[in-house]
């Protein structure tokens, strides 16, 4: 079993595991299309539809590797970071998509968009300049929910 405990395998495993919980949670909010019209949980269903079958060809890739080749030689520093940010982002993507309905969209978007945006970049600090960027990111994405798609996000009060 430890020959299969590697980024490789257990990357997309983990991110196959969220974006089925992650899908399921947005099936919960409402059906992607009612009556003709495009719900909130419509484009998490798209991100879903294409990361699902993704990941699954991920871990059979890295299975048949395994298979042929034994255990994976070890990867760098570097390389396991970037397998442990894809995990962080969807735990993130998880936890948000769970507390949309409580907390709203304009609490949980632009947290998400800012913690995303330090996890790929390389440069540390121009914090500000991250936070402007995800207010301006939630507001477009904001924009082509309620103005394109038609669609209303659940309000607070």
């Amino acid at each position: 079993m430890k020959k299969y405990i590697r980024a490789d395998f257990l990357t997309p495993l983990i991110t196959l595991i969220g974006m089925v919980i992650y899908c399921i949670e947005a099936l919960r909010l409402s059906p992607p299309i009612v009556k003709g019209v495009v719900q909130e949980s419509f484009f998490p269903v798209i991100i879903c539809v294409f990361g699902i079958p993704t990941s699954i060809s991920l871990v059979v890739d890295a299975l048949k590797k395994i298979k042929a080749n034994g255990p994976l030689p070890e990867k760098s520093k570097d390389e396991k970071w970037r397998s442990v940010k894809c995990i962080i982002l969807v735990a993130v993507a998880f936890f948000m998509v769970l507390l949309f309905d409580t907390l709203g969209y304009w609490f949980t978007v632009p947290i998400y968009v800012f913690i995303a945006m330090n996890l790929y970049d390389d440069h540390f600090g121009h914090y500000v300049k991250r936070i402007i960027y995800s207010a301006i990111i939630s507001v477009l994405i904001y924009a082509l929910y309620v103005y394109v798609f038609d669609i209303r996000f659940p309000s607070l009060w």
